[in-house]
């Protein structure tokens, strides 16, 4: 199967999230098994947060990582009639979602700022210059650097 672009990649993601709007997951193109995690716990796809109300809110970032078939969003929501950010993160392979991850972060808790989560940001966005771009294995080095320090506590 040919690699998905970012266009094909955030389109999945659109119509995830449209189906967790709509409390549907029999919307979602998932392989046989899906792995799906609500804040880091792994659930039955249709269990944890699509029980829960969500609206949509417009706009939102995306990332999107044509190599790894991999995709995020990041924005505001409401869910339950409260104020919330949601970050998910696809992965997809064979033109079906493999890997579904959502992390929710409620109203008055750390980094929520529903106001700005949806607008654009060029830091995000602009592509750097050849020269200044660290090479990918650099960038997972620091990545998973970061992780283990959270794991750690260190």
């Amino acid at each position: 199967m040919p690699q998905l672009n970012r266009k094909d990649l955030i389109g999945f993601m659109h119509g995830h999230v449209d189906a967790l709007a709509a409390s549907d997951p029999e919307r979602v193109p998932v392989h046989g098994f899906v792995k799906f995690t609500t804040q880091t716990k792994e659930l039955p796809l249709g269990e944890g947060v699509w029980r829960k109300k969500i609206v949509r809110v417009p706009g939102g970032q995306y990332f999107a990582d044509p190599l790894t078939g991999q995709v995020c969003h990041f924005n505001a929501i409401k869910i339950d009639g409260e104020s919330a950010l949601i970050w998910i993160r696809l992965k997809i392979g064979d033109a079906k979602i493999a890997e579904i991850e959502t992390l929710i972060v409620p109203e008055n808790k750390f980094m929520f700022n529903a106001a700005v989560a949806g607008e654009p940001r060029s830091i995000w966005t602009d592509v750097l210059p050849e020269s200044e771009r660290r090479p990918r294995e650099e960038l997972l080095r620091v990545m998973n650097l970061y992780m283990e320090g959270i794991e750690q506590g260190t």
